[in-house]
């Protein structure tokens, strides 16, 4: 069966599924011919129709069942205006981008590729469109208020305050620029936070004291030899539970010494 339509229709796009061939037809006209060429050759086949003719089904809540379907009918038709869309219909064709003519780049018959292309947008020979030099590339347009708008006194140079005056020298005009090192020293004293300083001054007292109280740790435990012992075995332990009890003993066995002691 597959022999003889390949022979009637050229290669057709067949699958074998099960002990079945399901049939692929391009075009609804295909499909047509080949369901007539079935019946002449007297072959079973069994069609799957296209989507355009099958029926589809729509729900509408709030009728009654007893509605009358003619009476569905004459309510279904909406009336609506009709509106040409200028734009669908001025819509230009693809122009090829290798001889500028009315088809796609891809379904250009010139598969080599060109040393003069043809520029789509102005015709000329020698470059292709989107060539920025070309007279009718889209040039970009500059927007407005793009810079950045600066104050008006940023922008302006009062000359005035930078006229030489008469009877001043030229050393005792720019002084009046630069800063002297007593108005700089000022500066430094009145930015210097004495609130900082004493901070400063709380933070180091306070760092020393922790250092301190380390200090009296350290000769603390230093006196307690089995408490370095305890400690310095404490990560030999497989479980925090063991740890826990191991601290404990001796700490309790230091008390007991500690107790005896006094």
């Amino acid at each position: 069966m597959l022999k003889n339509l390949n022979s009637k229709f050229g290669k057709v796009n067949a699958v074998l599924a099960n002990e079945y061939i399901k049939v692929y037809p391009e075009t609804a006209e295909e499909h047509r011919d080949m369901q007539k060429f079935c019946r002449e050759e007297k072959i079973e086949f069994y069609v799957i129709r296209p989507l355009s003719e099958r029926p589809f089904k729509i729900v509408m809540k709030g009728l009654h069942r007893d509605t009358d379907i003619e009476e569905i009918k004459s309510e279904l038709p909406i009336a609506l205006p009709e509106i040409e869309i200028l734009k669908v219909g001025q819509l230009k064709n693809s122009r090829c981008l290798k001889c500028g003519e009315d088809h796609r780049t891809n379904q250009c018959p010139i598969t080599t590729p060109q040393e003069n292309p043809k520029c789509i947008n102005c015709g000329a020979t020698g470059h292709i469109a989107s060539w920025r030099g070309c007279p009718l590339f889209p040039k970009i347009k500059p927007t407005k208020d793009q810079g950045v708008n600066y104050p008006k006194a940023q922008r302006e140079f009062l000359a005035s305050q930078y006229r030489r005056q008469e009877n001043i020298s030229y050393s005792m005009q720019t002084q009046k620029l630069i800063p002297r090192q007593v108005e700089l020293n000022s500066r430094q004293e009145s930015e210097f936070n004495p609130q900082t300083g004493s901070r400063e001054i709380g933070y180091e007292k306070e760092f020393l004291g922790f250092l301190e109280g380390v200090k009296i740790m350290y000769d603390t435990l230093k006196s307690i030899p089995n408490l370095i012992k305890t400690i310095s075995e404490l990560p030999m332990l497989e479980k925090t539970e063991y740890m826990v009890n191991h601290l404990i003993k001796a700490l309790g066995t230091v008390a007991n010494s500690v107790s005896n002691v006094q």
